[in-house]
């Protein structure tokens, strides 16, 4: 039974309480079949990762479980015919689209089903192809083709954005009633939802790439500032770089023993590799004098932590690195310097470089005493275990 003694037996149900029982079987069918594209149509769109895979698909299944005999998709070229392209097909056309030409600015190419459809931005139906005057360009072709009846359907974002056009041929004559056009266009519809979302998804995949290749680049330049500062303390005193080098790799250590998390290991990297950078003014006389240092001297060189902490403020960091120099002299019990910090008032990652720099001063000559070796370094630290040492970090 062809699908227009169907569609007549659909209308037929809706304008009567009681039918032909000769024509229940067709009604139903049609019913039937109706839903059954609609739902594999529905699964489509939710299922669906790539937008061209999703239109194709849905042409597929408009053929495959509606029963036209041919449907295309068409989205509009951006030139200055405004020319409609064909990208997805189904069914059988013969050759059908290699023969028309569809073109929005052209008086003689938009006056078919898809090109008013488009224009008029809604459904447009030619229930009669053979004597249709808007296919008098493409009528010949077209019942070529088997094709009797067309149904276009735009379809618009939420937006008001034309997406394209989806065209449907039936080879019977007057086979879209209103209920049948209805239906195909809420389809349509939610095929647009479905198109926007996967456009959605692809401009925020495309967005969190583009903040990726950001944040990659700013972590690159910021690794590129630490070393250029810490480079530029080597070639001034060799010593203490070595000495920032020894304190970065032990905090590192420390930080990682203790499972914190990436971020704060890479914070406590940086804040490590510079907390002794404000000893670039200090004079290398002071830094480097072998015999016992004044108080005065010893003021000077306290002050390296203040003065770090300026020459980096204004470096924008994700992470406080310069309070974080400021603060890797002071200690638990307040006697540090140069604020006098108590406990929790201290920044972690400030009481783990402060025990490094700790544990390698002691365990490393320096130019006014030898070495007190490792053992004697371990011993003060665990003396002052929970005193002038965060507790957790000594163990």
């Amino acid at each position: 039974m062809d699908r227009i003694q169907s569609n007549q037996a659909a209308g037929d149900l809706g304008k009567h309480v009681q039918i032909d029982d000769h024509f229940a079987p067709i009604a139903c069918s049609n019913v039937v079949r109706t839903l059954e594209m609609i739902q594999a149509c529905n699964l489509e769109i939710v299922s669906a990762k790539d937008e061209v895979n999703l239109i194709q698909n849905i042409c597929n299944k408009i053929v495959d479980v509606g029963g036209y005999r041919f449907v295309w998709y068409g989205h509009i070229v951006d030139n200055p015919q405004l020319s409609v392209r064909p990208t997805a097909i189904a069914g059988q056309d013969e050759g059908y689209l290699d023969a028309i030409e569809i073109a929005l600015n052209d008086p003689l190419l938009n006056i078919g089903p898809s090109g008013q459809a488009l224009l008029k931005r809604h459904a447009f139906v030619c229930q009669n192809i053979a004597t249709d005057p808007s296919f008098a360009p493409w009528r010949d072709q077209a019942l070529k083709s088997g094709f009797r009846s067309s149904l276009a359907i735009p379809i618009i974002s939420a937006q008001d954005d034309l997406f394209g056009v989806m065209s449907i041929y039936s080879a019977t004559a007057h086979d879209f009633d209103q209920n049948e056009v209805d239906i195909l266009t809420q389809m349509v519809q939610s095929l647009s939802i479905g198109i926007t979302s996967l456009r959605n998804f692809k401009e925020k995949l495309r967005a969190t790439e583009s903040l990726r290749s950001s944040l990659i680049q700013m972590k690159r330049i910021m690794y590129q500032t630490v070393s250029s500062l810490s480079k530029a303390l080597e070639f001034r005193d060799p010593y203490t770089a070595s000495h920032q080098r020894h304190v970065t790799n032990l905090a590192v250590s420390l930080a990682q023993y203790m499972e914190l998390h990436q971020t704060q290991i890479e914070e406590i990297f940086i804040a490590a590799t510079l907390h002794d950078i404000g000893k670039m003014s200090i004079p290398t006389e002071i830094l480097n004098k072998p015999g016992k240092i004044s108080t005065i001297e010893m003021g000077i060189i306290q002050n390296h932590s203040q003065i770090g902490y300026e020459m980096v403020k204004q470096i924008e960091f994700p992470y406080p690195i310069a309070e974080i120099i400021l603060q890797h002299h002071e200690k638990l019990d307040g006697s540090g310097y140069p604020r006098g910090l108590k406990g929790d008032e201290i920044l972690l990652s400030a009481r783990i470089i402060g025990i490094a720099d700790s544990i390698e001063a002691m365990s490393s000559d320096r130019p006014y005493r030898p070495s007190l070796g490792m053992t004697a370094a371990l011993a003060e630290i665990s003396s002052q275990k929970g005193k002038k040492f965060d507790a957790a970090i000594v163990d």
